[in-house]
């Protein structure tokens, strides 16, 4: 079962005086409530009970907030993107398992421009995970369990820069 609500909103106010006429905002906020049944098994592979959990990679509650900016042949977005922390799977059915595994919360800070050369070219510029984040997954179960006491592991995510040109025809 999956169930929630999704807000959004795009505001580019039309009285902004000249070189800021084309400034704007989006954002959008999501909230959600899942459950999933992972069935249990005994040592021989019979299912003998299940366990409700949220389902794997879902965050309850996510967030994205974009600064615009739209003028004649260029454009420019600065995003901000945050997610709740999420249940992203479960250990090996091994001897005490299963144990969750989930994720902390995840954010990135991310910019691209791009500027129309031509009718049908743009010269486009990306910046991904600015704020050059961590991604950290830790065990939990029951009320035990954290990011500060039982990692799991943890992920460098590097800052990514990406020049590109487009063409339609």
């Amino acid at each position: 079962m999956l169930k929630g609500v999704e807000a959004g909103f795009v505001y580019f106010p039309d009285y902004l005086p000249g070189v800021l006429n084309g400034l704007g905002v989006l954002g959008s906020l999501t909230v959600l409530d899942s459950q999933q049944n992972i069935p249990l098994t005994n040592s021989a592979g019979e299912i003998i009970d299940e366990e409700i959990t949220s389902f794997f990679g879902v965050s309850d509650f996510s967030y994205n907030v974009t600064m615009a900016y739209e003028r004649e042949n260029f454009g420019l977005r600065l995003s901000y993107v945050w997610r709740d922390d999420f249940l992203n799977n479960n250990e090996a059915r091994l001897f005490a398992n299963p144990i969750g595994i989930w994720r902390r919360p995840e954010k990135s800070l991310d910019l691209q421009v791009n500027y129309n050369i031509a009718e049908n070219a743009t010269l486009t510029f990306d910046a991904v995970n600015l704020t050059n984040e961590l991604q950290q997954s830790y065990y939990a179960f029951g009320d035990a369990g954290g990011p500060v006491t039982h990692n799991f592991g943890s992920t460098i995510l590097s800052r990514t820069f990406a020049l590109g040109l487009r063409f339609s025809l």
